[in-house]
């Protein structure tokens, strides 16, 4: 799950949207990322009902180079809940 926010700054309820968002649609981690600030922030949200923080999934895997930039190392996979997937009316 990827959450993208536009903030000046990435506040506690940000994280907690985060986070009920995998809970809801039972995904074990993903991303919060804000593109508002002065520089790139990101962080990795985890539903504790599913893994533990050590756990690295391996779609999501962030590497920082000597720049200090962020590159996803994988491409990252879209889930979209059954609720927004067209579906053909009968």
């Amino acid at each position: 799950m990827v959450e993208i926010k536009a903030v000046e700054i990435l506040q506690d309820v940000h994280k907690a949207q985060a986070i009920n968002y995998c809970e809801a649609y039972t995904i074990a981690d993903g991303l919060l990322i804000n593109f508002g600030a002065k520089s790139l922030e990101y962080k990795r949200v985890y539903n504790k009902k599913l893994v533990s923080p050590n756990h690295v999934h391996p779609l999501i895997q962030i590497k920082r180079s000597d720049t200090f930039s962020t590159q996803i190392s994988h491409p990252v996979i879209p889930v979209f809940p059954e609720s927004c997937t067209d579906k053909e009316e009968s």
